[in-house]
């Protein structure tokens, strides 16, 4: 079956919720308000902004596999 992007972008889960498009977007913009909150809270523990940026991304990195993968 083909979906044209546009209309699954503009549909609604349900009535009151907005469009696919914009949860979307909500999502990322929470996610990304994580991180900085999260880089700013820490930001007096490094004092080296070296460390400091690699902490961030070893961060994003983190979350953005989460869940993490399963082990056999």
């Amino acid at each position: 079956m083909d979906y044209e992007a546009g209309n699954l972008l503009a549909a609604r889960l349900a009535p009151d919720l907005h469009p696919l498009a914009r949860q979307i977007q909500f999502v990322c913009t929470q996610a990304r308000e994580v991180v900085c909150d999260w880089a700013v809270r820490h930001w007096h523990r490094c004092g080296n902004p070296t460390i400091w940026m690699r902490r961030v991304r070893l961060s994003i990195r983190h979350w953005s596999t989460w869940p993490p993968p399963t082990r056999r």
